[in-house]
């Protein structure tokens, strides 16, 4: 999990989840108060691995798979909601100065 680049106290998963869904709100550190804001490519990473691994999988679905579609749209919901759950872990904040 992501912490502050001078306390280094942890920021909660919480509040990193609210700051991605609130247009990527900078968070304030709990303790000194440092600001941070996401960094470029942790704003691209959402859309790389959503959209091209659910393009993917549906070309796949299509062209080779006998999965019906009712099935397939189950996978690509359940996929994408389990990488939103995970995505706390995986962005990174640098502090404004």
């Amino acid at each position: 999990m992501q912490q502050c680049n001078y306390c280094k106290a942890r920021f909660s998963w919480a509040k990193v989840f609210v700051s991605l869904n609130v247009a990527y709100k900078p968070i304030k550190c709990n303790v000194c108060g440092a600001e941070h804001r996401i960094t470029t490519f942790s704003r691209l990473f959402p859309s790389l691995f959503i959209v091209v691994p659910i393009g993917i999988f549906t070309y796949f679905v299509n062209i080779k798979s006998s999965l019906s579609i009712s099935n397939a749209i189950i996978i690509m919901i359940v996929y994408s909601v389990i990488f939103i759950l995970l995505l706390p872990f995986l962005v990174k904040y640098r502090s404004v100065e």
